[in-house]
């Protein structure tokens, strides 16, 4: 009669091939849920931002500082990591010779996924320059929020692997709706 094999090895080594797989696949939703979250924000602000420049007396000096922090808070929530690329998101706002009125907001958006975010990504630092104009607001949206105050002490990080994540949207300009020629 023959020996049956060992089931106990068998199974480690069945383990030892499946599991990076499983942990892939695991950070991979995360990672899917976190870029939908991120993408919902982003669009968010997109849309508050360019409707209140629109409104606004000049849309070319409309701030955007604090519709872009309130939209973004609750990315900054998840930790000091989503806090820094919040203060680095940027806005461009500008009007076209048809009165409309574009915003176009870029997040560096952080990989967590082991491997695709070398594949991705590339490296992106946040510095005191990138975050000073967000700083002051967005402590301002945290405590109008209830919230505690983010730890914003970090001089500069680093960050090995983010993809950018950008969204457009676009607004007829209020202050021309007057002044259209015959």
């Amino acid at each position: 009669m023959a020996s049956r094999p060992s089931q106990k090895g068998q199974s480690l080594s069945e383990f030892v091939l499946i599991a990076p797989l499983l942990f892939i696949f695991f950070f991979a939703l995360i990672q899917v849920a976190y870029t939908a979250f991120a993408a919902f924000a982003l669009q968010r602000a997109a849309f508050a931002i360019v409707r209140d420049a629109a409104a606004s007396d000049d849309p070319k000096t409309y701030s955007p500082y604090f519709q872009l922090a309130y939209c973004l808070a609750p990315l900054g929530q998840i930790n000091s990591t989503t806090l820094a690329t919040v203060l680095a998101t940027h806005c461009d706002i500008t009007v076209d010779d048809e009165d409309y009125v574009h915003a176009r907001l870029s997040y560096p958006m952080p990989i967590w996924v082991p491997l695709v975010g070398k594949i991705f990504g590339h490296s992106f630092q946040v510095s005191s320059a990138l975050r000073s104009p967000m700083e002051e607001t967005l402590e301002y949206v945290f405590e109008a929020l209830g919230k505690p105050k983010p730890d914003l002490s970090f001089k500069q990080l680093t960050f090995p692997n983010v993809q950018t994540l950008s969204f457009n949207a676009a607004a007829l300009n209020e202050g021309s709706i007057g002044n259209q020629k015959e």
